[in-house]
């Protein structure tokens, strides 16, 4: 193979790649957290944060606005901040979204401070069994601490909790018709099921004060993140 010909072939291998990167940064994910594709590929929080957010951003043609990582005060005297993962504002409500990028079973109910993730290790092995904060109260704890920023607690706020599709939703029961637990890939659907069953509330100037409103908490300081992170470790 001649020198010109092994150039042609790099330089194929290397087009989608870049075509990746370059499409990424078209987004608003991008725009907001200015961080690259391969970055946000490599850190699971985040992935998963933009993995919601490309399921819905078709949203972004009627006027939706999203939002990553609020940073909010507290309603609870335990911790200072409380974090937001994503934040969908439309003419219909906020979406406020969970994400739980995790795999295994899991299992729980709206009523337990803690649910169960499940891990299989192999034939003739015990499961490993890992616990984790309530993420229906978690998200309560976000839409509480919201309202008090938005200052209403009348407009229409959707919880919504999402896994990965690597883990299968055991058992969940749920008694509250106000929280919705899926899976990533079931996130398109739950929204079209809110889109068509709810009256529009805001027009688009509201969604965009909204916007505006909350964007300033979503810039904080690694300082302020790195100790919500302790304060969350330690509960």
């Amino acid at each position: 193979m001649n020198i010109v010909a092994i150039i042609f072939f790099a330089i194929c291998l290397s087009v989608p790649p870049v075509f990746l990167e370059i499409s990424f940064r078209q987004t608003s994910y991008y725009k907001q957290k200015k961080k690259g594709y391969f970055r946000t590929l490599q850190d699971k929080g985040s992935y998963g944060e933009y993995l919601i957010y490309k399921k819905l951003r078709v949203y972004e043609k009627t006027g939706a606005r999203f939002i990553f990582n609020l940073y909010l005060p507290s309603q609870s005297k335990n911790v200072d901040a409380t974090e937001i993962d994503v934040v969908m504002i439309t003419t219909k409500g906020i979406y406020v979204f969970e994400s739980k990028n995790y795999s295994g079973w899991i299992f729980g109910n709206d009523k337990q401070k803690t649910w169960t993730q499940c891990l299989p290790q192999g034939k003739g092995k015990k499961a490993l069994k890992e616990q984790f904060f309530n993420p229906v109260w978690q998200n309560n704890a976000h839409i509480k601490a919201l309202h008090a920023v938005i200052k209403s607690n009348n407009i229409p706020t959707f919880s919504i909790i999402t896994f990965s599709d690597r883990c299968t939703l055991k058992e969940i029961n749920l008694s509250s018709n106000n929280h919705w637990v899926v899976k990533r890939r079931d996130v398109p659907g739950v929204a079209r099921n809110i889109d068509c069953a709810c009256p529009i509330v805001f027009d688009q100037n509201a969604v965009e004060r909204l916007f505006v409103m909350l964007m300033p908490y979503s810039n904080v300081s690694d300082e302020l993140k790195m100790q919500h992170i302790s304060q969350i470790k330690n509960l």
